[in-house]
């Protein structure tokens, strides 16, 4: 739960507003049990929690960011490891193939083997992430302050002012990272603002009602 979830409990009674703690929980518990007990009953628990990944992170986020990021630079991407047949083999396979000790990607390892140098196959993973915690240390910050602050801000009816405002101090200050979550934040609140508060919406809005 720790890993797929982003707000947890502790910090979602604080950034909510009081009205709203209730519906705190109501977690993501229930789905990722789901999903889970799909699983092959016969395998080991660590297959079972492997399968939760391709089956929640990836088609919800990863490969919903990598098509549109592909797109909307005209690139027609595949990603091959995702093959059908090939990711029923994979789950089917025992976990010492998958994990063996400590070496993650074990079997992949070692069938990469004649083709690559071992200097690409064991070298540590790589992350391809833009710099938004570094961001959100310095313009960002002042940025979403201002989306916090502004009279038709979306934190005034749903969430805690000031501990948005905390949240922001502390990522700046390197005394926490929150890179995530203030993104999450100004999304929500760009997309209030651009959409929601514009006389378009509104007008949709009241074409179906």
């Amino acid at each position: 739960m720790g890993i797929y979830t982003l707000f947890t409990p502790s910090l979602k009674e604080n950034l909510y507003q009081d009205s709203l703690h209730p519906l705190i929980q109501e977690d993501q518990r229930t789905a990722f049990e789901s999903i889970y007990n799909r699983a092959d009953p016969s395998s080991c628990s660590l297959s079972k929690l492997l399968s939760i990944d391709p089956h929640s992170l990836l088609p919800d986020q990863l490969l919903l960011f990598n098509d549109k990021i592909a797109m909307a630079n005209s690139i027609e991407n595949r990603v091959t490891f995702l093959d059908i047949d090939l990711v029923n083999f994979i789950e089917s396979m025992p976990i010492k193939v998958k994990l063996n000790g400590q070496v993650t990607r074990f079997g992949l390892r070692k069938a990469a083997g004649q083709w690559l140098p071992s200097s690409i196959i064991n070298r540590k993973k790589r992350a391809f992430e833009t710099p938004i915690g570094a961001w959100f240390r310095k313009e960002f910050s002042v940025e979403l302050l201002q989306l916090v602050e502004s009279p038709d801000s979306f934190s005034r009816n749903y969430f805690n002012i000031q501990f948005i405002k905390k949240m922001i101090l502390f990522h700046v200050s390197k005394k926490k990272n929150y890179t995530k979550h203030l993104f999450m934040i100004s999304s929500l609140k760009v997309w209030y603002k651009d959409f929601y508060l514009t006389d378009d919406i509104g007008k949709f809005i009241n074409h179906y009602h």
